[in-house]
């Protein structure tokens, strides 16, 4: 009766529960008495495979253990490395109004395109603050890329990809502080 409820992966050995799975409730068990451990599928950020969702490995390159997040692949879903208990921190940045510039930045570091909890990553995941006033996305600013805004932020000493904030209208002069927080996501 003990082979219809597991089944055991070792064909050597009878009684190993080394590896063995549980039909009962579909789960793979490896070692569960503690002794052992499992080694994923690793090798370098290059050789990653056409991913779908649940997909995990060890990226070599980077040193970190990777989940395929999101839809299938090229749908919106990537390679993402699996975060622990660790803090990431909050990024502040800090500009100064002059009255007449409207382009800051570019946000560094430069937000993901995906956070955490999978969603794409948009202006509401900031906290701008212009003087002491705290600013909304969409209505008092946007993110844009360097290519988007044009001269000079698409061009050297720029990139054309990074993500920049444009205010909707100019900060207002007598040294206004820009203060622009980040990283919440992460």
């Amino acid at each position: 009766m003990r082979f219809l409820k597991q089944l055991n992966l070792n064909r050597r050995i009878s009684n190993d529960t080394t590896l063995y799975s549980d039909v009962t409730n579909s789960n793979v068990y490896v070692s569960p008495t503690g002794r052992g451990s499992l080694v994923i599928p690793n090798g370098p950020t290059g050789s990653q495979p056409t991913g779908l969702p649940g997909m995990m490995r060890y990226d070599t390159t980077t040193n970190q253990v990777m989940v395929f997040q999101g839809g299938t692949y090229g749908n919106g879903g990537q390679w993402r490395a699996l975060r622990f208990k660790e803090s990431v921190g909050i990024t502040r940045e800090t500009y100064t109004g002059d009255g007449s510039t409207t382009v800051f930045g570019p946000l560094n570091p430069q937000p993901p395109g995906i956070v955490q909890n999978g969603s794409t990553w948009t202006g509401d995941n900031l906290i701008v603050i212009v003087g002491n006033v705290y600013q909304t996305w969409n209505s008092n600013y946007l993110i844009q890329t360097g290519s988007t805004i044009g001269a000079p932020y698409n061009a050297s000493p720029y990139d054309g990809t990074k993500y920049f904030i444009q205010f909707t209208s100019a900060v207002p002069g007598l040294s206004t502080p820009i203060v622009i927080l980040h990283g919440f996501d992460q």
